[in-house]
């Protein structure tokens, strides 16, 4: 595994199940928020996608490593893992939580310490700015999250909590939760890493970058579209956003389906314990998943 990696904020250990009894994280709730998602509901291992042993995934946003450590007790360990987190402290927790539940004569991979963009974003230092938020990691962004995003999440959070929070206290929680720190991180383009690590096939591509997610598919040289033969990705609803990767996709030979619209739905997990998408219609600050696989 990688270097380690300076931590700035405070780590806590979530008992998650008897399977994941030490899990380090910044905020319990979003590590078992996390848990739920994947290991009770499944929500990325539908729609054809499938992980078994001996398979290569490559992890892109990988935050405290759930998704690995997902894949890592899906496989019992026989499983290779290159997994992406550009925020330092969340780069530092995902490496340390790999390391505890790999299996030592199994388990392969890497966690790279930088996140992944397209060649024409590439500065000539190979880095951006980025907004860590510590007390919502989930959605720490190189993008960030507008007012009328934040505005939106706060209404439905509203809505759904049936009268219990006023418009005033779901805006409180979400300013305070959203309250983001600026970190200059590396980028790289996915490419460049194929062409070192030479993995050969791609059994898994996931990719949750909180609005980046066509960058790191502009990251992708021909010569490599092939190698990747399934893909999982949370995508943000703005503009043409979601045709467009559907399209792309379908261009490589893929067959897609596309997932329910939501806005994001942690807070009202933490505050309400509701696992429920926060949105119906369209709004602003929308999320659905991509399922892509080969025939």
């Amino acid at each position: 595994m990688a270097t380690m990696h300076t931590q700035r904020y405070p780590v806590v250990t979530a008992r998650l199940s008897n399977d994941l009894p030490k899990v380090k994280c910044l905020q319990i709730t979003e590590a078992e928020f996390l848990y739920k998602q994947l290991f009770e509901n499944s929500e990325y291992v539908t729609h054809g996608i499938s992980i078994k042993k001996g398979d290569t995934i490559f992890d892109i946003g990988g935050n405290i490593g759930m998704f690995a450590l997902y894949c890592i007790l899906s496989t019992e360990g026989d499983v290779k893992l290159f997994s992406f987190e550009p925020i330092p402290d969340l780069a530092a927790i995902c490496e340390d939580n790999i390391r505890q539940y790999a299996n030592p004569d199994l388990t392969q991979g890497k966690v790279f310490a930088f996140g992944l963009t397209q060649p024409s974003l590439l500065t000539a230092g190979n880095s951006a700015i980025f907004e860590f938020c510590p007390y919502y990691s989930l959605i720490s962004s190189s993008y960030g999250y507008s007012n009328d995003e934040k505005d939106a999440i706060a209404s439905r959070l509203k809505g759904i909590s049936e009268g219990k929070l006023s418009q005033e206290a779901t805006c409180l929680i979400v300013d305070d939760s959203m309250a983001a720190i600026k970190i200059e991180c590396p980028l790289r383009t996915l490419s460049s890493v194929l062409d070192e690590e030479k993995p050969g096939t791609i059994d898994l591509l996931n990719i949750d970058v909180e609005k980046a997610e066509w960058d790191v598919l502009m990251g992708i040289r021909d010569e490599h579209w092939p190698l990747i033969k399934q893909v999982v990705m949370e995508t943000h609803v703005m503009g043409d956003n979601v045709e467009k990767i559907v399209q792309l996709l379908q261009s490589r030979g893929f067959k897609v389906v596309v997932g329910p619209k939501g806005v994001l739905k942690y807070l009202g997990y933490r505050e309400l314990k509701i696992m429920t998408e926060l949105a119906e219609g369209d709004c602003v600050g929308m999320v659905c998943n991509i399922f892509a696989t080969r025939d």
